[in-house]
């Protein structure tokens, strides 16, 4: 089948597909253009329409990676992230997430002491080394 038969006939569900993916249409229409784009740029042996599918759900699949901007703070208040400087640059909004901090079972007593036992343990070496 022609490219033209191909896109006539598949343009739309592609679209569609996109879409469902990305919840944007100006985005789901360029990806749909690239995809038959890259038919007449690098034509494959075969061209049906799983072919048209997995290319959109990857191209679809790489500009949610390039959008997606996740930034960790561990140790700053939570404050304002999605500041006034990247709504005037236009910048896309920024996912914040927390790492994850290992389950250490310390309370602060318990810290206490632990941290009492280590200093008792390497005055105790040292005492012995220079004794």
């Amino acid at each position: 089948m022609d490219i033209e038969g191909l896109y006539l006939k598949h343009n739309k569900q592609i679209t569609t597909y996109c879409f469902s993916m990305l919840n944007d249409w100006q985005d789901a229409e360029d990806i749909s253009q690239e995809v038959f784009t890259r038919i007449i740029e690098k034509p494959p042996v075969t061209v049906n329409r799983n072919w048209l599918f997995i290319s959109a759900k990857f191209k679809c699949l790489d500009l949610q990676k390039k959008n997606r901007r996740i930034v960790y703070f561990d140790t700053l208040p939570d404050m304002e992230v999605n500041s006034v400087w990247h709504q005037r640059h236009k910048m896309p909004q920024r996912e914040v997430r927390r790492k994850p901090r290992p389950p250490t079972g310390l309370t602060p007593t318990n810290y206490q002491q632990r941290t009492a036992a280590i200093i008792a343990g390497i005055c105790r070496k040292l005492t012995k080394q220079f004794a």
